[in-house]
């Protein structure tokens, strides 16, 4: 029996180290610049529920109903601060969630209630506390596979360690339901086994997780910093770049053409000196929209530089390409942009280039499509010209 208890109580302990390794780790975390929407909530919920196991291991040491009240009570919380984590991290958190951290109190006071009425029976002050740490799980569970995707790493692990925690729980819960004696959570039995079994995986698996979300979080929020322009959402200069050499690696293989269209707004300078920049940044968006809703699937449309867009139309030869210029252009000139009760009408020039066999390489369309953007500006603003090159078909 001595040796049944120590086992019991070993295992309470292990999860404790657990516990507090586990804080420690996200403590230090936490001090960094940059951290994932959710993280202090995970280190609340972690710090909870190792308090709450202190408090379980203490029988004997405190008072039983402070033992009850208070570790069951820390516990619960926990897993209420972890599913509250989860609604952050996937931008689903409401501020009226915080209200149902009042559960854990509540639970404690039923439980007090229970033991004062009936302190014999702790088969249902388990299975009071099972159940709502299984609707937590499940609450949790069905977030953390909401728009999940098969990169998300982090979250499947957290997925695997709920799915446990619930089958658990239950477990628990229906072994005290149904069962003709609970001796008590310390001593050897299949109910206080499924618990420490289930916390302490549910630990290191929560700990693994949450670091492993924190990092693909960060990973993919620098990919998207450096890929995509803040203002305007569409790719920068960077990411335009990154994808020439495979645009020119497609290009010298298969031998098709493609084009590239430098898009200019007219006087954007007078725009944000008259208007502001505020308003200069509603042109400048409204003229990345316009573009993107004007392309196909497989174009690309990237932010250069300013007031300038790059637009790439693989497989379009120039004169496809002036077609397409020309809808655009006459598009954002009949279309006035709203601001207040006020309206401005923009207007764009746009130079385009055409790849070769012998000149498919992006800095040297660029340049070309420039010059042809230039020579739009000498001719008056608000109209479509080609490469020299290309002169042929303009």
């Amino acid at each position: 029996m001595l040796s049944t208890l120590t086992t019991i109580q070993g295992l309470f302990l292990m999860d404790i180290m657990i516990g507090i390794g586990l804080s420690a780790m996200l403590f230090f975390s936490l001090r960094e610049e940059y951290i994932c929407p959710g993280a202090y909530d995970w280190f609340i919920s972690i710090v909870l529920t190792t308090l709450g196991l202190v408090f379980l291991l203490g029988r004997g040491i405190i008072p039983l109903w402070s033992s009850i009240s208070l570790g069951n009570g820390l516990v619960v919380l926990g897993s209420i601060y972890f599913w509250m984590a989860f609604r952050k991290y996937t931008k689903t958190y409401r501020k009226t969630d915080i209200y149902l951290t009042l559960i854990a109190p509540l639970v404690s006071l039923i439980l007090l209630y229970c033991y004062w009425i009936e302190p014999e029976n702790m088969a249902i002050r388990g299975e009071i506390v099972s159940f709502i740490l299984a609707l937590f799980s499940l609450a949790s569970l069905y977030i953390a596979l909401n728009h999940i995707n098969k990169y998300e790493t982090g979250r499947w692990l957290s997925v695997v360690s709920l799915i446990f925690n619930l089958v658990s729980y239950i477990y628990r819960g229906m072994s005290l339901h149904l069962g003709n004696h609970y001796p008590g959570l310390l001593e050897y039995n299949s109910a206080s086994i499924a618990l420490v079994f289930s916390t302490g995986i549910s630990l290191l698996t929560a700990g693994f997780s949450i670091m492993l979300m924190t990092y693909q979080w960060l990973a993919r929020r620098l990919y998207i910093h450096a890929t995509y322009d803040a203002l305007t959402g569409v790719y920068n200069r960077y990411a335009l770049l990154e994808m020439s050499d495979t645009l020119e690696l497609t290009t010298d293989l298969s031998k098709t053409k493609w084009c590239l269209a430098m898009v200019d707004i007219d006087l954007f300078k007078s725009i944000n000196d008259m208007h502001g920049h505020p308003v200069g940044d509603l042109v400048l968006r409204h003229i990345a929209q316009t573009l993107k809703q004007s392309i196909r699937h497989n174009d690309i449309l990237a932010r250069y530089g300013g007031e300038e867009f790059a637009v790439v139309l693989p497989g379009a030869n120039i004169e496809n390409a002036k077609r397409w210029a020309e809808r655009v252009r006459q598009l954002i000139a009949s279309t006035p942009i709203t601001i207040g009760k006020a309206s401005i009408s923009v207007s764009v020039s746009i130079g385009l280039s055409e790849s070769s066999t012998a000149e498919y390489r992006l800095p040297d369309l660029v340049k070309n499509a420039d010059s042809a953007l230039y020579q739009a500006k000498q001719s008056g603003r608000n109209r479509v010209c080609c490469s020299e090159k290309n002169a042929s078909s303009n």
